[in-house]
């Protein structure tokens, strides 16, 4: 420590020593000081006599003299602070050291060990490789055990359903009328066999959608009337002659359900659309088959519901034109 000069001990065991800086700040506030206080002597009695209270008067002047004097204090106390900041090394500023954890390494060179004697232990339980083996590696794989005959048995693919029995021409005619009503059991029966043929499954299918259409306008196929259409006919206009029905259809026949029809394949999109639809379907089955049938049963089948109508929305349509009607339009 050096005589004359005031010395203070650190936080951290070290000495400090005030600079020129501190020691002029310091002897200016101290002269600051006893300006003020010289000047107060006189002050605050000019300021008892202007009313202020003496006590009041040498209160100011106390806090006039020291509070600059505390203000240059503080400032040069965070001058050391900083700087004592600045010169400490960085073991001095560390961050408090963790607890230190124990060493790992024993632990982990017993686990080797135990590795080591698990893998020798191995070694020596594992069986050589014979020189046959060696040489013949395919004898160490078992052959495939044999397919019992149970198995070998067992079919592939599926069975094919039995082949459905053809239907007879009064059966023709009876599913292309549909049941009668829900008691006609045989009507039911007849027309489960005739779907399990596709042609005629699509036909039923289009009759059946054409005549939900119409009985929604009031069109009924049991209200209708049948034409008198000979087989010689219909065997001509299923084989590509036209007209050939025309002089037998009676243009007054039922003509209040004519021009319902023609007036809904006129304005409904879908209900055309299913009309000929039904109308392809209907010339593609009869097609197929009315070389083959009798000339009565030919007749029967265009007098069932879905021939009455066939021959009502052809004539709708315009594929069929009564005679007197063709000659009008000629």
């Amino acid at each position: 420590m050096n005589k004359g000069h005031t010395t203070q001990q650190r936080p951290d065991g070290a000495r400090w020593t005030p600079d020129l800086k501190d020691l002029g700040g310091l002897v200016l506030a101290g002269l600051w000081a006893v300006l003020v206080l010289s000047y107060s002597v006189g002050m605050s009695g000019a300021l008892a006599a202007n009313g202020l209270p003496r006590a009041l008067a040498i209160l100011l002047c106390v806090l006039g003299a020291f509070v600059p004097l505390a203000l240059t204090g503080l400032a040069v106390s965070l001058r050391h602070v900083m700087r004592s900041m600045q010169e400490a090394s960085p073991a001095e500023v560390s961050l408090p050291s963790m607890p230190s954890l124990p060493d790992p390494s024993p632990q982990i060179k017993a686990l080797d060990r135990q590795i080591a004697d698990l893998t020798k232990r191995v070694a020596t339980l594992s069986p050589r490789p014979t020189s046959a083996s060696a040489t013949e590696p395919e004898a160490a794989v078992a052959p495939p055990a044999p397919v019992s005959q149970a198995v070998q048995e067992l079919p592939l693919e599926p069975a094919p359903k039995p082949k459905a029995e053809p239907l007879s021409e009064e059966e023709l005619v009876l599913a292309l009328d549909f049941p009668r009503d829900a008691r006609d059991q045989r009507g039911f029966a007849i027309l489960e066999r005739a779907t399990q043929f596709r042609p005629l499954a699509e036909l039923l299918q289009a009759a059946e959608d054409v005549m939900n259409l119409m009985s929604q306008h009031g069109v009924y196929m049991d209200d209708l009337s049948a034409d008198a259409l000979p087989a010689n006919a219909l065997r001509g206009f299923f084989s590509g002659r036209r007209d050939t029905l025309d002089p037998y259809l009676d243009p007054e026949r039922d003509a209040a359900a004519h021009d319902k029809v023609r007036v809904q394949i006129s304005d409904d999109l879908i209900y055309r659309d299913s009309v000929l639809h039904f109308m392809r379907r209907f010339e593609m089955a009869l097609g197929g088959f009315h070389a083959s049938v009798t000339d009565e049963t030919l007749e029967a089948l265009m007098e069932t519901r879905t021939g009455r109508a066939f021959v009502l929305l052809a004539r709708a349509n315009g594929s069929l034109k009564p005679l007197e009607a063709s000659v009008e339009q000629a």
